[in-house]
């Protein structure tokens, strides 16, 4: 057998990358753009991942884009402190 035969025949291994995006979270109570409750869109995704078997959960989640509306300390502690205290994984 080739060598490039063998090489393509290597088991490949994967890697499952989840990425969430623009949470923009207020903090006020307030709808996002006067029609997103960020915070309840927030709880659900958290929520769906903490659902999920082992075997289904990523390797990794990478968090980015605008996490908050303001970008103020308050609201980045407000999404830190519920990922926090919300996940188990």
């Amino acid at each position: 057998m080739y060598s490039r035969e063998r090489d393509m025949k290597k088991e490949v291994a994967f890697m499952k990358v989840i990425q969430i995006s623009d949470f923009h979270l207020r903090g006020d109570g307030k709808l996002s753009f006067q029609k997103a409750d960020t915070m309840k869109a927030l709880h659900q995704t958290i929520d769906y991942f903490c659902s999920m078997k082992d075997y289904e959960l990523p390797e990794f989640f990478v968090v980015t884009g605008d996490l908050s509306e303001g970008g103020t300390r308050d609201q980045s502690t407000l999404f830190l402190g519920t990922m926090i205290k919300e996940t188990s994984f």
